[in-house]
């Protein structure tokens, strides 16, 4: 029925192909030529493979149209012999791989000045990277005869197009022995030198965003690689080389010993976080993503990167003090002076994929720092921004489910029991969690007169002696700050606030071995001792008469309450419930 009433649609590119005088361009005018090239016409493929048709249809994606065209049809042709040079015709395939004329023609495009038309890059690199795809051998060979390949690669990073060809070569290469031997010549050409170069400060956004990329993308298809080829005794050597510690000391560098770059630093940033990510052994023997800190020694974070970290964490604690200069950002809800940022916000992502490791240098390097507490004062301070507000739970949340690790002081306990090791961050986030809080509670808006002192074991709820609220003569912390090395003999370490008025302090005492937190409030009105090391500061000295916590809730309450109690493993949240 459908052939009796001459439904079906006819082409006319059998009927213009009977022409002797036919051009390139009539048949590429017509509607149906893409169809009939994936349907395999065979005399429109033979038409199409002809010398100089394929000339032709190289020669309209590697050349600039001319200016004087019509902008609706000045990318016609171009597109339109894209899509029959990568409609996965063997002839075509065949003809453009194995002629080498047609080769270098193509290759022509990439010796063009910066910056290439995005447009024709794209075009470029989908043809090439078909060939790669079907004409591996003969394509590899091809390239690694130019000796200027990997340079012009890595002089036109900045267009997208040519980075995606790039990662191409790492993955459309089927024949694992070839494979390898592309990455081994690669490496030999330091094309990961190259790109770590991209990133500092006096190149462009774009290679600094697309040559990041590469080497995340690099990272992953190596590691992805390594997982789904059990066989190979190779390692890979351009993910060898991005994990040695002085490439990540380079990168490190590129920001850090040069003028501050917000592009630059965000991109370094990236890439390290795509190195701190492991994989963990999954359900039925599937391996997916997860952040790092697993002790499995198979999916741990090379400790080589951590070192080369490590030294440069008070460049990234002063980027969160002094992030590079933005404009001030007026929104409905008030004034941003200064917005976060991109750069701090990656700064808090990396800190958070530090802490998932769950190192022990890294973790007091993080105390002495004081990152944790000025990652909090970020959090209270820009309290509509969620992007942060994620990554200080995944902050929080992590510390206090991480385990303790080999390095960290042990608490003894009775003699029938072996002794347990004490997480140095939860007892230092308590802290600084708890002075926070405290603050909030008062109303302090200017910094924080903190000391810290330590005194030996006492029952709970008890007020320190005198003696031990003395103001120490050479404090053992700073403002802001928490030393997690006391006294071995010490079993808890106190810290008092004291707010901007004088009028009260409140003291917040870390029990090591009941592992829990006790606030207490100290007030001024019945005790007029304070913590200041400044004669000026102390009010006039009356008869001492000091109150603990029951006593000052009996004054104002009939019902005494006892000292707010927080164990590490309720909540983060601290509760105040004082008077």
């Amino acid at each position: 029925m459908f052939w009796k009433f001459d439904l079906h649609t006819t082409s006319h590119i059998d009927t213009l192909l009977d022409k002797e005088d036919v051009t390139l361009t009539e048949v590429m005018d017509e509607e149906d030529v893409l169809q009939e090239c994936k349907a395999q016409n065979h005399k429109l493929v033979d038409f199409l493979v002809r010398p100089q048709c394929m000339e032709d249809l190289v020669g309209y994606i590697t050349q600039e149209p001319n200016d004087d065209v019509e902008e609706k049809i000045k990318y016609k042709y171009p597109n339109i012999s894209c899509e029959l040079l990568t409609s996965d015709v063997g002839q075509i395939n065949d003809r453009l791989g194995e002629d080498e004329s047609l080769l270098m023609k193509l290759y022509s495009f990439l010796q063009n000045e910066p910056p290439l038309n995005p447009l024709l890059a794209s075009f470029f690199s989908k043809v090439l990277s078909i060939l790669i795809g079907r004409k591996p051998e003969q394509i590899v060979e091809f390239l690694r005869k130019r000796e200027d390949f990997v340079d012009l690669m890595i002089k036109h990073i900045g267009t997208s197009a040519i980075m995606d060809l790039l990662l191409r070569m790492l993955t459309c290469i089927e024949p694992q022995q070839l494979r390898q031997d592309v990455l081994n010549w690669l490496n030999e050409e330091k094309v990961i030198q190259r790109l770590v170069d991209m990133v500092q400060p006096s190149q462009d956004e774009d290679r600094h965003s697309n040559a990041s990329q590469s080497l995340c993308e690099i990272i992953r298809l190596s590691r992805d690689q390594m997982f789904q080829v059990q066989g190979c005794s190779e390692p890979d050597p351009l993910l060898a080389t991005l994990e040695k510690q002085e490439t990540v000391e380079q990168l490190l560098s590129n920001i850090f010993d040069k003028e501050k770059n917000e592009s630059a630093i965000v991109s370094v940033i990236q890439i390290l976080l795509t190195l701190f990510e492991t994989r963990r052994p999954a359900f039925e023997g599937h391996l997916e993503l997860c952040p790092p800190g697993l002790n499995h020694p198979s999916f741990s974070v090379n400790q080589s990167i951590l070192d080369a970290v490590r030294p440069r964490l008070k460049d990234f604690h002063q980027l969160l003090l002094e992030p590079p200069k933005k404009t001030v950002l007026k929104t409905t809800w008030g004034v941003l002076d200064p917005p976060v940022g991109n750069t701090r916000l990656n700064v808090v992502r990396l800190v958070a994929s530090l802490l998932q490791t769950n190192t022990h240098i890294i973790n007091q390097e993080l105390i002495n720092l004081n990152m944790l507490g000025v990652i909090l004062d970020m959090y209270f301070k820009y309290i509509w921004n969620n992007f942060l507000h994620i990554q200080v739970e995944i902050c929080t949340a992590m510390i206090l489910a991480m385990p303790p690790t080999q390095s960290d002081s042990e608490i003894n306990r009775e003699d029938d029991q072996e002794p347990v090791r004490e997480n140095i961050l939860i007892t230092h986030v308590s802290i600084q969690s708890a002075l926070l809080f405290l603050s909030i509670k008062m109303g302090i808006k200017s910094s924080l007169h903190v000391q810290y002192t330590s005194f030996p074991s006492a029952g709970v709820g008890q007020w320190p002696n005198d003696e031990d609220t003395q103001s120490p003569t050479s404090p053992k912390g700073t403002t802001g700050s928490s030393d997690a090395e006391e006294e071995p003999a010490s079993d808890r370490i106190t810290e008092t606030v004291t707010n901007g008025s004088m009028k009260e302090t409140l003291s917040l005492t870390v029990d090591a071995k009941t592992e829990t937190a006790v606030f207490k409030r100290y007030d001024f009105l019945f005790a007029r001792k304070v913590f200041s090391s400044s004669p000026s500061l102390n009010p006039t000295p009356l008869p001492p008469k000091k109150k603990n916590l029951a006593s000052c809730h009996t004054a104002r309450n009939p019902t005494p309450s006892p000292p707010t109690t927080v164990s590490r493993h309720t909540s983060v949240h601290l509760l105040l419930n004082y008077c």
